[in-house]
């Protein structure tokens, strides 16, 4: 596929695409890393029998079957919770806040923001 950009008289590109023949192109024989990049990172055995059942057609897989994905295992990797330091607070030591708005709709008042302040403590 080629693709090129055209600006536009409003500053806006538009892109124009065109199609090469999947000779002049090579897409049809390729890795198995490169069709699991472009199908979603589906998982290589999925791909391997959608290719053994015909039901993606023009492609052949080549023989290599192992291959190293690292976006997927960035994606599978578990994050502990994030535990800071535990201190027991009195009431009125800790307090958070956090301005909120504007808002669409006015408050009886016609306020379009609220402050909320909370006592780490008592929750309150």
């Amino acid at each position: 596929m080629m693709a090129q950009g055209v600006k536009q008289e409003n500053r806006i590109y538009r892109m124009l695409f065109r199609v090469r023949n999947s000779e002049e192109a090579n897409v049809s024989t390729t890795d198995l890393k490169t069709w699991h990049e472009r199908l979603g990172h589906i998982n290589s055995k999925s791909i391997c029998e959608m290719t053994k059942k015909g039901l993606v057609k023009g492609i052949q897989l080549s023989k290599k079957k192992d291959f190293f994905c690292e976006p997927c295992q960035f994606g599978k990797l578990h994050w502990l919770p994030f535990k800071g330091t535990l201190k027991s607070y009195q009431p009125g030591e800790l307090i958070c806040t956090d301005v909120c708005g504007p808002m669409s709709v006015h408050s009886l008042g016609g306020a379009r923001y609220f402050v909320l302040f909370k006592d780490d403590a008592s929750a309150m």
